[in-house]
């Protein structure tokens, strides 16, 4: 029996009638939406299409390849032919790939990943065997609303294995009196009051003989924790038995209370904490160093924490970098946070106290304030030959300007090695004629060019205790260069040292090379102009520098058997020698107090070399993914995350 027909009058039929005529339509709209998402994920497929998206997706990536060619001091013209070269070389890709390393605007606002905000793998709670953590808190009349966010944040603290020692120094503003005794009537909370004003220094010695936890971390009164930085440092501590310093990145906050300024630091470096105190905030020591140490010192009050780092440095067994922002620095009027010269007499102190860390680092020398903060350390050369090996092959316009250069700014003894790779022109034998009469050595080594084979046959023929690897495309600016570079290559431990190289018209070619960005690495702030950054204007470790310009101890050289010039002949055997050499034990310094101009690729050209990039992954595959000078949130050659 058939259903009987709806009737038109009856209002429930009419209701069906309706929802049936909607029901149809939803099943024709998301039939139709389904092949639609078909066809589109079909054109999406397509290898133009694919291309196309990849383009408009880069397009800033696109702009700072433009920049970086432009750095070159190229015409315009001839930028463009490199950029198109690049990309048939290499594909779009790995052209995509190297591009992402260059695309952040120079100048611009910094991110804030919201990896960098991650909690640690598990918060660890006692009587989970995590270690109990002394917060010194010194406070001595902050701005009250301040202060109460700092307490906040220690009361905010995930992780509760912690107490906060507060010692006032002679406060007399009543409202911060009230959040102290406030404070103080709160578990985990103790505190005491300085009778007469004594200083930091002073303060927090009262808070540390107070402190009772393994491991003491100081916190400024206007500053902030992030809420999961306890748990950070306890749960690194607790993996580690030897760990006697934890540090972390942190960032600052501007007036209105806004995350600025996020500094991602590098694993621990001696010789960048030689040039500004980059541990800050937080670090975390252990109680009994700091008190073997004899706490804090008076006499460096404004950079307490720098004398403190300097003196426990020599002695520490195993540093640990927690890569997460875990401190936010208050930028309060007056504070160094908001302008770095706020507080001349910290700059002064802290200059204070690294000369008179210097004997125990086993160095000796006249420390200067360095401009935009920090210190240079200016060390006596030692007097060690030096030879300066030059490979060059008919480009006398190249070669000359680059020995004029070397004659007009060195002082240092050295002897001038050139490495002829089969000159025939008449104007370039006329030059290496020249400067064979002015007192260089030529040593002919005719054949297919292989950088590495000429500079290992080039020192076997020297006579330097130190090897100077320098491109003839390449000009000295700085006056006593060589002098400079053998006073930081005399630090112990030391193996190899290369300066600031500039293009043409002034922007960075090279501060120091960084694994893994790019694919496989790439020079620091290469294309900018003149960066803030302290990597880029401070020396400092890197695992690696460009053999444009590579001083090398030999007996360090020839401890890692010099370039291999069998495995990579021409492309990455500079950063190769240099990984070898970390791990043979010798740290590799970049030192851009000295500055050389860098005509790249004006002698043989530039090009990627995709053979010479899979052996260099597949020697290095761990170190080119976690450059220890590098970040694990960082891609670009800025050391700052994209946006």
């Amino acid at each position: 029996m058939s259903p009987r027909p709806p009737n038109p009058s009856d209002p429930e039929a009419e209701r069906q009638l309706e929802l049936a005529a909607l029901r149809a339509a939803l099943e024709s709209s998301d039939a139709q939406r389904q092949a639609l998402e078909r066809d589109l994920s079909a054109l999406l497929e397509r290898r133009s299409v694919r291309w196309a998206r990849s383009l408009s997706a880069s397009q800033a990536r696109l702009s700072g390849v433009w920049r970086l060619l432009r750095g070159s001091g190229k015409p315009a013209p001839l930028r463009l032919r490199l950029a198109w070269g690049l990309l048939r070389e290499v594909g779009p890709r790995r052209l995509l790939e190297l591009l992402a390393s260059w695309s952040r605007p120079e100048g611009g606002p910094v991110p804030i990943p919201p990896e960098a905000d991650a909690p640690p793998p598990e918060v660890l709670s006692p009587p989970a065997g995590a270690p109990l953590i002394s917060l010194l808190l010194p406070v001595c009349d902050p701005d009250p609303a301040h202060l109460a966010a700092a307490l906040d944040s220690v009361f905010a603290q995930t992780y509760l294995g912690w107490e906060l020692v507060i010692a006032d120094d002679a406060s007399r503003d009543p409202r911060v009196l009230e959040l102290i005794a406030g404070a103080a009537g709160r578990p985990r909370v103790r505190h005491l009051r300085r009778a007469a004003r004594g200083g930091i220094s002073a303060a927090l010695n009262s808070a540390l003989d107070l402190a009772e936890g393994e491991w003491v971390a100081v916190l400024d009164h206007d500053d902030e924790l992030s809420r999961d930085a306890l748990a950070w440092v306890a749960w690194t501590a607790a993996a580690e038995a030897d760990l006697d310093l934890i540090y972390s990145d942190e960032d600052k906050l501007d007036p209105a209370g806004l995350r600025v300024e996020p500094f991602y630091k590098p694993e621990w470096s001696p010789d960048l904490l030689l040039s500004i105190n980059y541990l800050c905030h937080l670090c975390a020591l252990r109680r009994e160093l700091v008190e073997g140490l004899g706490g804090f010192r008076s006499a460096f009050d404004g950079a307490q924490d720098y004398d403190l780092f300097l003196r426990a440095a020599p002695r520490l067994r195993a540093v640990a970098r927690i890569p997460r922002l875990l401190y936010h620095w208050r930028q309060a009027p007056g504070s160094t946070a908001l302008d770095p010269a706020a507080k001349p007499y910290a700059a002064e102190a802290g200059r204070r106290a690294l000369v008179d860390a210097l004997p125990a680092w086993g160095l000796a020398g006249e420390v200067e304030l360095a401009p935009g903060g920090g210190y240079r350390l200016r060390a006596p050369a030692p007097p060690w030959k030096v030879t300066i090996v030059i490979p060059t092959r008919d480009r006398p316009e190249l070669l000359s300007p680059c020995l004029e250069s070397l004659r007009r700014q060195t002082r240092a003894r050295c002897e001038v090695l050139i490495v002829d790779n089969g000159s025939e022109t008449r104007t370039g034998l006329a030059a290496l004629e020249r400067e064979a009469a002015a007192g260089a050595r030529i040593l002919r080594l005719p054949g297919p060019f292989n950088f590495g084979r000429l500079m290992n046959e080039a020192a076997a023929a020297s006579e330097g205790e130190v090897l100077l690897f320098l491109n003839d495309d390449t000009e000295v600016k700085s006056a006593g260069w060589l002098e400079e570079l053998l006073g930081h290559l005399a630090r112990p431990g030391v193996g190899a040292v290369g300066p600031l190289l500039r293009y043409p018209d002034g922007r960075i070619q090279h501060a120091g090379v960084l694994l893994g960005i790019g694919g496989t690495a790439s020079h620091a702030f290469i294309g900018r102009r003149a960066p803030s950054h302290p990597r880029a204007r401070l020396a400092g470790n890197v695992s690696a520098l460009t053999g444009a310009c590579l001083a090398i101890r030999r007996e360090a050289f020839e401890e890692v058997g010099g370039f291999d010039h069998d495995l990579l002949p021409n492309s990455y055997g500079d950063v190769d020698l240099c990984l070898r050499l970390g791990a043979a034990g010798w740290r590799c310094l970049f030192v851009p107090s000295v500055e050389l101009i860098h005509h790249e690729g004006a002698s043989r050209g530039r090009r990627i070399d995709a053979v010479a990039e899979g052996r260099m992954r597949q020697r290095w595959a761990q170190a080119l993914a976690e450059d220890p000078f590098g970040h694990p949130l960082i891609r670009t050659t800025d050391l700052t995350p994209l946006a």
